[in-house]
């Protein structure tokens, strides 16, 4: 049976991890003084404007948001990681050393095709290759959530679930639609495949174009008669 017919299964799941998530309770502050201290600065993040206060926040170790105490945070399966913080997680990925790498997208592919053929146990292999090296790819966590699932591995499925949850939360949380100063942020063209496959089912969103800003970042529009959502693939 095809992976589509699982899309409500992992909504569900992803709810049900989600609906669990909360802001904490202390505000933890950072030394620095040139940044937003509390969860405001992801709440209302611009890729545009703020990138340089996001690199900064995400980097400083005594930072709420350090993307390894994050990354830490995420591996272990947390409930507790809040909107604001998936969010930080995906700023924090683009400087992880395996973002961008076309290896990644390579095994990401194969554990794709390995899974479509019912090779499950193989896809997962594969996909924890692309894991290992970079551990925010949401085509190789889709590819374990799915291929667990088909194995009646149901634990280990869920903390994929969750895993996938999150970096859903993150890129539909990171921009607003009808700002062109906050797109959303998306770390590969297969997250945004994921992305309307298995979390924003039924937008009626279709892909509209793709460019790349003055910087070089990759940019690319969804649309329907209602909406426009803008996603961007940061350059490494």
């Amino acid at each position: 049976m095809k992976k589509a017919l699982y899309t409500t299964g992992l909504l569900s799941l992803i709810a049900a991890f989600t609906s669990c998530s909360m802001f904490k309770k202390e505000d933890l502050k950072s030394n620095s003084t040139t940044y937003k201290t509390t969860k405001e600065l992801f709440k209302t993040v611009s890729f545009y404007r703020d990138l340089d206060l996001i690199n900064e926040a995400v980097t400083d170790s005594n930072s709420h948001y350090y993307f390894k105490r994050l990354l830490r945070s995420f591996l272990s399966d947390s409930l507790d990681m809040n909107e604001q913080e998936s969010v930080a997680l995906l700023y924090g990925a683009l400087n992880h050393p395996g973002y961008g790498k076309n290896e990644n997208v390579r095994l990401e592919r194969k554990a794709d095709s390995l899974m479509d053929k019912q090779k499950y146990s193989e896809a997962i292999l594969t996909a924890n290759k692309c894991l290992e090296t970079f551990p925010l790819s949401a085509k190789a966590t889709m590819v374990m959530w799915y291929s667990y699932l088909q194995l009646n591995k149901k634990d280990s499925s869920e903390v994929y679930a969750h895993r996938l949850g999150t970096i859903f939360e993150g890129m539909q949380a990171s921009g607003y639609s009808e700002d062109k100063s906050r797109p959303q942020i998306a770390l590969s063209k297969n997250a945004i495949e994921e992305y309307f496959s298995k979390h924003a089912v039924g937008a009626g969103l279709e892909f509209d174009q793709e460019y790349k800003d003055s910087d070089g970042n990759l940019i690319l529009v969804y649309s329907s008669s209602l909406l426009k959502e803008r996603f961007v693939i940061p350059k490494r």
